[in-house]
């Protein structure tokens, strides 16, 4: 940006050769509620993101030009109990098109959901909750240019707030984003259905969530009501398209008719409203993996380059 920013209140106040958008706004984490409430709180904070950049990527179907993730600072407690700061992010994303306000929130939320999607598949301890981006509502600066160097007219929106914000110590390396355009509706999806406090209610929508992305496969067949029947077909399906192992806890594990007939049967006994046992390593070791290798499985991953100040 330079000085002297011209400030607008509508994309129709900007001269037709004004074709660039730059969105710059903080990210923190928050939390989603814990399964177990005796268990007390968990503190989040991830290592290793500073400088990230990435160009000529996607958020959802948005092609973007550039998008940089710096971290603003780490989280800070008092007596090591009682978080006094979070840690907070700079985004700035650069589309070859002109956004409203809007547009530029949706894509924010967007990455918030993808990045948070990527996270959990690096955390274990789910007692606790699950590390949740979130940005400040209505707090995302956004400016206009004619090229991708001079942003000199600025969006002005006159809405304020406020995010709770939670956090944790887990390293996380990989916040690449996609060289093709991806469906973001899976993705609230895994985060909706991960986000509920009751492990049953989770438990039910990942399972549902995982036959919807086999969707394409299943509907072919007939409907299978034999559990181990069901069972082998699903594993034959994920094997089929290069899902044969799973990683959780940095340990792999082999996906088996064996392991699926026990998420199937699990399934059951919660809509039948029978106690599911083992249902904590049925649904974080086994069911979660599953989907999150199916949901990645849709993307190319491209590996970030690291862009010096």
């Amino acid at each position: 940006m330079t000085d002297g920013c011209c400030r607008i209140i509508n994309l129709k106040e900007l001269s037709s050769d004004y074709c660039y958008t730059k969105i710059i706004c903080t990210i923190h984490l928050k939390p989603t509620e814990p399964d177990r409430a005796d268990m007390g709180s968990n503190f989040f904070d991830i290592k290793n993101t500073e400088n990230f950049f990435q160009q000529h990527i996607y958020i959802g179907k948005t092609l973007c030009n550039s998008v940089k993730f710096d971290k603003l600072n780490d989280i800070k407690l008092i007596n090591g109990s009682k978080i006094d700061r979070f840690p907070s992010w700079n985004l700035e994303i650069t589309v070859a098109n002109l956004l409203d306000w809007q547009d530029c929130d949706e894509i924010v939320c967007d990455y918030c959901c993808y990045i948070s999607c990527q996270l959990v598949s690096k955390i274990y301890n789910f007692h606790l909750g699950i590390p949740k981006f979130d940005r400040n509502f209505g707090v995302i600066q956004i400016y206009y240019g004619k090229n991708e160097s001079n942003f000199d007219a600025e969006y002005f929106h006159g809405v304020g707030g406020r995010v709770e914000t939670y956090a944790n110590s887990k390293m996380l390396h990989n916040f690449s984003l996609p060289l093709k355009p991806f469906d973001m509706d899976e993705y609230y999806n895994l985060l909706d259905s991960i986000s509920r406090s009751d492990m049953n209610s989770k438990f039910i929508l990942l399972y549902n969530f995982l036959e919807q992305l086999l969707n394409q496969q299943l509907k072919e067949e007939k409907i299978i009501k034999n559990r181990k029947k069901k069972a082998n077909k699903l594993c034959e399906i994920l094997h089929k398209i290069g899902i044969s192992e799973i990683q959780y806890a940095d340990k792999n594990y082999q996906i088996s008719s064996e392991i699926l007939e026990e998420l199937i049967t699990a399934r059951d006994f919660i809509a039948h409203r029978r106690k599911a046992e083992r249902l904590f390593e049925h649904l974080y070791s086994k069911l979660l993996p599953i989907v999150i290798s199916l949901l990645t499985k849709q993307t190319i991953i491209h590996t970030p380059t690291t862009k010096k100040k």
